[in-house]
């Protein structure tokens, strides 16, 4: 069985629902992952996103977004 280490992984969660939003947040930390930006609507992630790029920073790894916000 393959063992996988996430704790280096940067993950942005954008979602505008609070239950859900932590939800993801518990199950994530729960798979390893510590790297965890969470962001409560669209805005917020390009903005986030914009100061990243800004800050020559690689930005996130992975991006966890609601479709329908």
């Amino acid at each position: 069985m393959a063992v996988y280490k996430f704790d280096r992984v940067s993950v942005m969660v954008c979602e505008d629902n609070a239950f859900v939003r932590r939800t993801l947040e518990d199950v994530l930390r729960q798979f390893g992952f510590e790297r965890i930006t969470l962001l409560k609507n669209g805005q917020e992630a390009i903005e986030s996103l914009k100061l990243l790029k800004q800050a020559k920073n690689p930005g996130p790894d992975l991006i966890i977004a609601d479709l329908v916000m």
